[in-house]
């Protein structure tokens, strides 16, 4: 919001996107609805990094995929998504406590239909030192950065 339409960001990397799972069309933190507010209007490329993409289910992925594609793969919204792949199990007394239970068929059809704009990778695959290379550099704080 500070910077409204002078956003000068054509691309984005969002560390840590599970941040953006909560994102719904007008809910969310403070941080996510400004982001979503240049997701698809300023911002050309939109890069996501995670090493948890679902630490809740797969409900965790529909804010996170909008900020990728707009809704194209998941729903345009997460009550359209959550309807798709989800039976709401009502919990306890209350009718609008509910708990997301996903279809035997949803892990599948989600995986696939993200699969084009997703990328895992095994640290393993990837390097070969067996024992961590440290260098150890002392700095000096001043009081305040204490």
């Amino acid at each position: 919001d500070f910077l409204g339409s002078k956003w000068p960001f054509t691309k984005v990397v969002a560390d840590e996107s599970t941040k953006l799972k909560g994102f719904r069309l007008r809910q969310g933190s403070v941080r996510t609805r400004a982001l979503g507010k240049v997701a698809h209007t300023r911002v050309k490329r939109f890069i996501e990094l995670t090493g948890t993409p679902a630490p809740n289910g797969l409900k965790d992925l529909w804010g996170q995929i909008w900020f990728i594609d707009r809704g194209q793969r998941l729903g345009t919204s997460f009550s359209a998504f959550t309807d798709r792949w989800f039976q709401k199990v009502v919990v306890g007394d209350d009718r609008n406590a509910v708990n997301l239970v996903p279809f035997d068929h949803s892990q599948g059809e989600i995986q696939t239909r993200i699969k084009d704009v997703c990328l895992s990778i095994e640290a393993k695959d990837y390097f070969d030192i067996k024992e961590p290379i440290v260098y150890p550099i002392e700095v000096e704080l001043t009081g305040k950065a204490r």
